[in-house]
């Protein structure tokens, strides 16, 4: 039985955080469910919750809300920490116990303020918690818990955005709370012989309501229209709207809903920071266009990941920089800001060109569809480089008339480089994907004797290199422009790095495969993997 004593020993938590990971991680290799004990994961969640009331202590509801895009803070490794036990309840009691909804919203308060989205919207989509989300509740709840529930309710479908619908469903249902605010209003103050602190705990509940529908509108459209129908300043909108959500809260001496009105602020401050029109908006007219397109298509991008910010407030599209090298990981958005950098370069030359460069035909494909679909809407045409490797009469007349992006391999761009050197007099950028290809071989010496004679042939031109981790990224960058090169090297992760080394053990009936596991970038618990191997692999093996 779970004592007051076990749950505020810190180091005893931390093992049991270890524990139930390893139980969910496990889970995933066993041929049955590996479960997590009850009594685990009621003191791993009663620890989160004191936790997170810790954590959001000190939060001030005004600087919550005003979160810029790609910062940090130093409650930040508090809030990972929170999430951490969330994340681990959530995932190993969603097939023991009931999840709560309440502890849905905490967990997307820590994840944000962490930033961790990724982690987050992988658990809210699956099946079993958006049955949790989706499901409105048909208990009789007083009107200030459903207007909570409610308003809990949308903030988790703003954080997961399954698309559009998840924002306009949260609006709906927010919206539908005013159509029944006079009717539960009457209900409530009639049968209430606490009148006062029933009022003040609607009017926080209230204008936490109103600043969702703000951010509703803000994370659709980048705007929200005020009542004189002019755009106003969202984040000063926001921030207004939960002071005073704040302010009443405190006054019901209710430190529930105190948690919860700074817990809506973290949210909310967060999903505005990390929309794609705080970041990828005003920058000029044809990225605007592109924030547009993106975010109304299917499948629409409404945020941007926390390494895109990154790159971007490290001033990765500063016109000043003739090569710069950006080093993301896998999977953390390196063609949006591809794309980025594309649009300022044609918006600032007309009728100039970009060349995408791709190390096979197979991806060259590939990046020619994405941009294609990307930049159909701006007016910009994306063509890829025929793969024959001589010259091409037919093909050299069509590539004359182009402007916009080419998608090509290094070795077409050197053919036409060596060919037809005039042609680069209208390309105004090189994008190089795949860079840390520089150490391949000869491909890489290829790849590096056709940038340095760009750089010595056409000195316009300016050079970006993508690559997830390239050696002495500063030193090839400075090779590339001696006084105006730049390095963007972002750490930030979309998931959890997870290497696995394993080793056929024991003999005959015993023989069988253990997996070591390790965590480069944090300390985790993780035991040893045992998988048995059936009596027909054991026979393959011995063929």
């Amino acid at each position: 039985m779970t004592s007051a004593e076990d749950i505020l020993d810190t180091q005893r938590r931390q093992t049991l955080l270890g524990r139930v990971d390893d139980h969910v991680f496990q889970s995933a290799f066993a041929s049955a469910a590996v479960r997590a004990d009850v009594d685990d994961l009621i003191e791993l969640k009663l620890g989160a919750m004191l936790d997170y009331e810790l954590w959001v202590t000190g939060v001030e509801v005004g600087a919550a809300v005003a979160t810029a895009p790609g910062t940090t803070d130093t409650s930040d490794a508090a809030a990972s920490h929170v999430f951490d036990q969330l994340l681990a309840y959530v995932v190993a009691a969603s097939s023991r116990r009931r999840i709560e909804l309440r502890d849905l919203f905490l967990a997307c308060s820590a994840a944000l303020r962490s930033r961790r989205p990724t982690e987050l919207r992988h658990v809210l989509r699956l099946p079993t918690i958006s049955q949790i989300i989706d499901a409105l509740s048909d208990e009789t709840h007083s009107w200030p818990t459903k207007v909570q529930e409610t308003i809990s309710r949308a903030l988790i479908l703003i954080t997961r955005q399954v698309g559009r619908q998840d924002i306009e469903n949260a609006r709906r249902q927010v919206d539908e709370l005013r159509r029944l605010q006079g009717e539960m209003e009457s209900a409530l103050f009639a049968g209430s012989d606490q009148n006062q602190r029933s009022a003040l705990t609607l009017l926080a509940l209230y204008h936490a309501g109103q600043a969702t529908i703000v951010l509703t509108d803000y994370v659709l459209a980048g705007q929200f229209i005020g009542g004189t129908g002019r755009a106003v300043n969202v984040v000063t909108e926001l921030q207004t709207l939960m002071r005073k959500a704040h302010e009443y809260a405190v006054l019901t001496s209710d430190p529930e809903l105190t948690t919860w009105v700074t817990s809506v602020a973290l949210i909310a401050g967060k999903l505005r920071s990390d929309s794609i029109w705080a970041s990828g908006s005003n920058i000029n007219e044809r990225t605007d266009a592109l924030v547009r397109s993106v975010s109304n298509r299917d499948g629409a991008i409404l945020s941007m990941l926390p390494s895109q910010q990154d790159a971007l407030s490290k001033n990765l599209l500063d016109p000043q920089r003739e090569a710069v090298i950006l080093q993301m990981p896998t999977s953390s958005g390196k063609t949006l800001m591809a794309e980025l950098a594309i649009l300022q370069t044609l918006s600032g030359y007309a009728d100039s060109r970009v060349v995408y460069l791709t190390p096979t035909r197979a991806l060259a494909t590939q990046v020619r569809r994405t941009l294609g679909s990307d930049f159909s809407e701006l007016g910009i045409e994306v063509t890829a480089a025929g793969s024959a490797f001589e010259e091409d009469p037919f093909e050299q007349a069509l590539l004359d008339k182009i402007t916009g992006v080419v998608v090509s391999t290094p070795e077409k761009l050197d053919l036409l480089l060596r060919s037809r050197s005039e042609w680069f007099d209208g390309v105004r950028l090189v994008i190089v994907d795949e860079a840390h290809m520089l150490k391949d071989g000869e491909r890489g010496v290829r790849l590096e004797l056709l940038l340095a004679n760009i750089r010595r042939e056409h000195a316009h031109i300016r050079l970006l290199l993508l690559t997830p981790f390239v050696e002495n990224a500063q030193d090839v960058a400075t090779w590339l422009s001696q006084d105006r090169a730049g390095e963007v090297e972002v750490q930030w992760r979309p998931s959890r790095l997870i290497i696995g080394l394993a080793s056929l053990k024991g003999r005959q009936k015993t023989r069988r495969i253990e997996i070591e596991w390790k965590e480069p970038h944090r300390k985790s618990a993780l035991s040893d993997t045992v998988m048995p191997l059936t009596g027909d692999e054991r026979a393959i093996l011995k063929e």
